[in-house]
């Protein structure tokens, strides 16, 4: 029942995103555009498809306790800290709030565009070999 929760937050209007012309390269475009749809393979859609409660999805990559969705796993799993170092400014890591992952994924700035892009896919690699069955 809550499909696209996060998308709705940040999807207001009804026009094309910045990212979709900011990124040369056709993989990360598709790679952001599956995270930002809730597309992907984490716990908060995952088991929403095998009906367990919202409260039990949790990241098992870490011990925060925290439901596994995607601000948690762009922004406050330690389990990914390297990657936001290298990737992304400290701003958006160093005190998270949904606030700012909404900034972060409505941002219309190329480079942040770009360093999101970088991250989502670094982060989307090492989550698929290391997620725990």
């Amino acid at each position: 029942m809550d499909k696209l929760v996060t998308y709705r937050e940040f999807k207001t209007t009804l026009n094309p995103e910045k990212y979709l012309f900011g990124i040369k390269v056709p993989a990360p475009i598709k790679i952001l555009a599956r995270f930002r749809c809730s597309s992907h393979y984490l716990r908060i859609e995952t088991d929403r498809k095998h009906h367990i409660e919202r409260s039990q999805r949790l990241c098992q990559l870490c011990n925060l306790n925290e439901i596994e969705n995607e601000y948690h796993f762009l922004l406050v799993c330690p389990f990914y800290d390297h990657f936001r170092t290298k990737y992304i400014q400290r701003k958006y890591f160093e005190s998270p709030s949904e606030t700012i992952f909404l900034d972060l994924l409505t941002s219309v700035n190329i480079d942040t565009i770009q360093s999101l892009a970088a991250l989502n896919v670094s982060i989307m690699q090492c989550y698929y070999v290391k997620k725990p069955m």
